[in-house]
C-alpha cells in the first residue's frame, strides 16, 4: 500500500495537471481540476497550487531563455525545514 501524499505533495501535482491542462488548451480539466483542489484543500490550497503554477512558469520562462527545450528538461523540488 502507497503512502498518501502530504497536503503539500498533493497540491504540487495538482498544480503540475492544472499546468499542463492549461497549456494544452484543455479549460474545462483546469475547471474540475481547480474545484477538485478546493474540495480538498480550500481556498488556501487552490492559491497554493496558484503560487506552484507561477514557479512553473518562471522555471520553464528561465529554460527557454538558456536555449534548452523545457519538454526535456526534469527538476526536482526538494524540500526545506521551515526556520524559526
Amino acid at each position: 500500500m502507497t503512502e498518501p501524499a502530504s497536503p503539500t505533495h498533493d497540491i504540487m501535482n495538482r498544480a503540475c495537471a492544472i499546468h499542463l491542462a492549461h497549456l494544452t488548451g484543455d479549460e474545462a480539466a483546469v475547471t474540475r481540476l481547480l474545484v477538485e483542489c478546493h474540495e480538498l484543500h480550500g481556498l488556501q490550497g487552490v492559491s497554493e497550487a496558484m503560487r506552484w503554477i507561477d514557479i512553473l512558469d518562471e522555471v520553464i520562462d528561465e529554460v527557454v531563455s538558456a536555449g534548452m527545450d523545457p519538454r526535456k528538461v526534469s527538476f526536482t523540488v526538494t524540500p526545506v525545514a521551515a526556520s524559526s
